[in-house]
């Protein structure tokens, strides 16, 4: 099928559709035109062999403790509502 047939499909389908299909549908979409989505989609599979060291990494991650936001911001003096102040000030700056 042509890439103008194929869309033409696409269209005629989702004319057919429920509104709450479509949705799942225009999510489906975005996500796979979602760059970082594109680059894991075709990014070749680690074919090479887990090693002792990976099984021990794997192990250790397993039993690590998990801190929250809040306590890794405290470790460099910041608070939540700063860090959000600190990236509304970047985000503006490089608009």
């Amino acid at each position: 099928m042509s890439p103008t047939a194929a869309k033409e499909h696409a269209h005629q389908l989702i004319d057919q559709m429920a509104p709450a299909q479509v949705s799942v549908v225009v999510e489906l979409l975005e996500d796979l035109l979602d760059p970082l989505t594109l680059k894991l989609a075709n990014t070749p599979l680690d074919d090479e062999a887990t090693t002792e060291a990976d099984l021990k990494a794997i192990s250790h991650s397993q039993h690590a403790k998990v801190i929250s936001t809040e306590e890794l911001l405290a470790d460099f003096g910041l608070t939540l509502d700063q860090f959000h102040h600190l990236a509304e000030q970047a985000s503006v700056a490089d608009r």
